[in-house]
């Protein structure tokens, strides 16, 4: 079942989280989890994102996040 849209609200920081597929592991190694913080670290300039906070968990992060709602949709998918 595919996943169902966000909901993006008009606020100053979003809460966002970033889930494995049924819940599935996203991180396994210490590696991985700086490869994503890395993508996060050059995403963020590219799209003009301010990170307030995240939290990386084995099967899912969560971000404080603030933006344009109409960049948060595009920074998620280079995340990928």
């Amino acid at each position: 079942m595919a996943r169902l849209p966000r909901y993006l609200f008009l606020s100053d920081i979003d809460h966002i989280i970033i889930r494995g597929i049924g819940h599935m592991d996203l991180f396994f190694s210490d590696a991985d989890h700086r490869v994503f913080l890395e993508k996060l670290k050059r995403f963020k300039l590219i799209d003009n994102v301010e990170i307030h906070a995240y939290c990386l968990m084995d099967n899912h992060v969560h971000l404080l996040i603030k933006a344009s709602t109409d960049l948060i949709p595009l920074f998620l998918k280079r995340l990928e």
